[in-house]
């Protein structure tokens, strides 16, 4: 399978948000970023309730959300006070929540509602913004509207650069959702070009064998493979998974 682009929050492990604020696996944080292990899995569709797809849901998640955010069907609610960024910060991490739900469309909704509020609030380049933006763009390709995905994470992508520089790690994230929203669009050579251009970056900024290094080196992969360039595509796939292995271990479910 294919991997899904990173929401604004993700990785496979701890990240820096922002500001300099560390960030714990799996925790959204009030500003909106966070770390989650589990919510895009390389070469795999993201499973609700954050589990691996060859294990499943971390038991007891669903319900948990379920009592926390109501069954599926019931229509998820916007912040209660758009104008307090607290209020919005409680509806970022409600539509996270959502998300790890299973619940895409709801997710969307209100991160739209988050973002259109920070953007009154904060302004329109708000890193917080930004990232609730960015994830619309994620909760759109997962409901197969990649057209309107792409759009949305190039216009985040142009406000990154703007205000982080083109090799923050925020902006990398962003760099690679766009590479993979390429190749949902069916523009592989796009897609293997701009993942390429991110797996150098990341290579710089965070290491050879940093999990999001190797995770943008799947993509290439992977757009190798759809352009039909199986030799070079096979051989990106084996260094990736022996990185992984050294990294993470040969019993860890991404190894």
């Amino acid at each position: 399978g294919h991997l899904l682009p990173q929401p604004a929050h993700a990785g496979l492990g701890a990240h820096t948000a922002p500001g300099g604020h560390a960030v714990a696996d799996g925790h959204p944080t009030p500003g909106g970023h966070s770390a989650s292990r589990g919510h895009s899995v390389p070469g795999e569709h993201p499973v609700p309730g954050g589990g691996h797809p060859a294990t499943g849901p971390v038991p007891g998640t669903a319900t948990r959300l379920t009592a926390a955010y109501g069954p599926a069907g019931v229509p998820a609610h916007a912040p209660t006070d758009p104008g307090r960024p607290d209020s919005l910060d409680a509806g970022h991490i409600r539509a996270f929540a959502l998300s790890r739900a299973g619940r895409p469309e709801e997710a969307l909704a209100v991160y739209a509602a988050v973002a259109e509020g920070r953007a009154r609030v904060l302004g329109p380049d708000h890193a917080d913004t930004l990232a609730a933006r960015q994830e619309e763009a994620y909760e759109l390709g997962r409901l197969g509207r990649h057209g309107e995905a792409y759009e949305r994470y190039h216009a985040v992508l142009a406000a990154r650069i703007r205000t982080m520089g083109p090799r923050h790690p925020d902006t990398l994230r962003c760099r690679h959702n766009l590479a993979c929203a390429l190749g949902a669009l069916g523009r592989h050579a796009e897609a293997h070009e701009a993942a390429a251009a991110v797996a150098a970056d990341r290579t710089d900024v965070l290491g050879p064998e940093h999990v999001d290094t190797l995770l943008t080196r799947y993509e290439v992969g992977y757009a190798l493979g759809r352009l039909g360039r199986w030799n070079e595509a096979l051989s990106v796939f084996r260094q990736v998974a022996a990185a992984r292995e050294r990294v993470l271990g040969r019993d860890h479910p991404d190894a």
